[in-house]
């Protein structure tokens, strides 16, 4: 990187080659999580980034990051519908005990264009369904693969027996392959290819063996379920992406890369109970639109991704992180690592638009919050964007 000028925008959100059709629903999936959606005739509603109550509306939006704070939206559900779970209120389905830092949703404004007007009869009462199954607690949460909890739970003992760890990994044929696989890639690869499990842990390092085991583990739980999979994929793409960025990115905001990484990969983990949640809801052969699974994703991802954190015994840190990253200020846990995955989430979809602007991101909130120097900022894009790339390419492998 050294001093060289910002590179050029060129990253994109999927690996060439990609079939048109895909793009096309991811496109309008970006637009949905954004709060745009599809508008009556097909045609694309205005996006406002900045004050929701602005007038001043207009296409030079569109190519700015969106602020730290999600535009509000007006669901078209009853008020009583309506999830109450406030920071410190919302308590946990595993433990009963109170969640870590769950994020208030913004006030709602009445009179934003951005309304659920753009979403069919049948979406709106699927939206309400799934609002009251929210606000009840009856979320689902779906469990990792067994092999990969009790590695996990034996990695993060102060005390653990690699020999427990190996004999573990080697009971799942699938596990061992990708284990012995990562060994081998060019992040851990040494002078010799490892043949063995064993081996392979201790290049890896226990550490390192957590992380890997939670990407790997979150990959197949993502993945493992073909309806709407062409939005799993990209939950997952987002998710590894924003990963890659974050430790690439870790160093000069202070914090460690591989924890960084795991704070990256787990900060939309809410995505993976909604997206369950949609499966369950929506009947079998039944269309499920951009506009629909990116309005419950901007509703409800954080208080989902905060009581999933907490089912899948996350430290307290990730379940703040998870339960509250965009509105980062207001994380009454860690505000510094919600601001490093709030600035990893945004770079992320930023570098992925064909018109993103690199002195934009010079000047995103994050950047500023977290009081990085100007100098630093530009070192911050550029590895940005090379983690992205170098993301994209690992996930189409």
């Amino acid at each position: 990187m050294g001093t060289r000028s910002i590179i050029p925008c060129t990253a994109r959100g999927l690996p060439a080659g990609a079939p048109l059709s895909m793009w096309k629903i991811l496109s309008q999936f970006f637009a949905a999580l954004t709060g745009g959606g599809r508008a009556p005739g097909g045609s694309t509603p205005t996006v406002i980034r900045s004050n929701p109550d602005s007038s001043n509306a207009n296409a030079s939006n569109l190519a700015r990051p969106a602020p730290s704070e999600p535009v509000t939206v007006q669901p078209s559900i009853s008020p009583s519908a309506k999830p109450s779970l406030n920071a410190g209120q919302a308590t946990s389905t595993t433990t009963g005990t109170p969640a870590a830092a769950l994020p208030a949703k913004p006030r709602v404004n009445e009179h934003h264009p951005r309304a659920d007007s753009y979403l069919e009869e049948r979406e709106k009462e699927l939206l309400a369904r799934i609002s009251d199954r929210i606000a009840k607690g009856d979320l689902e949460l779906p469990q990792l693969p067994s092999t990969s909890m009790a590695v996990i739970d034996m990695t993060s003992k102060a005390t653990a027996d690699i020999s427990d760890i190996v004999k573990a990994i080697e009971s799942d044929p699938v596990l061992s392959s990708e284990i012995i696989k990562t060994s081998n890639s060019a992040l851990y690869s040494g002078a010799e290819p490892v043949e063995t499990i064993a081996a392979a842990v201790v290049r890896i390092g226990l550490r390192n063996l957590r992380t890997l085991m939670f990407s790997l583990s979150m990959r197949s739980t993502v993945l493992r379920d073909k309806r709407l999979s062409s939005y799993a994929e990209e939950v997952w793409r987002h998710a590894f992406s924003t990963a890659t960025i974050a430790r690439a990115i870790a160093k000069p905001v202070g914090v460690e890369p591989d924890r960084a990484f795991l704070l990256g990969l787990l900060a939309d983990i809410g995505k993976v109970s909604l997206l369950a949640m949609l499966r369950k809801e929506v009947p079998k052969g039944a269309d499920v639109s951009p506009a629909l699974v990116g309005r419950v994703f901007y509703l409800y991802h954080e208080i989902a991704g905060g009581r999933l954190a907490e089912a899948w015994h996350m430290p307290q840190d990730i379940v703040a992180v998870a339960g509250c990253h965009h509105r980062f200020q207001e994380n009454q846990h860690n505000q510094k690592d919600a601001a490093l995955v709030s600035l990893a989430l945004r770079l992320d979809m930023v570098l992925g638009r064909d018109d993103c602007d690199a002195g934009d991101m010079l000047l995103l909130p994050e950047m500023e919050f977290l009081a990085l120097p100007t100098s630093t900022r530009q070192l911050v894009v550029e590895a940005a964007q090379e983690a992205r790339e170098s993301a994209l390419k690992t996930a189409a492998a």
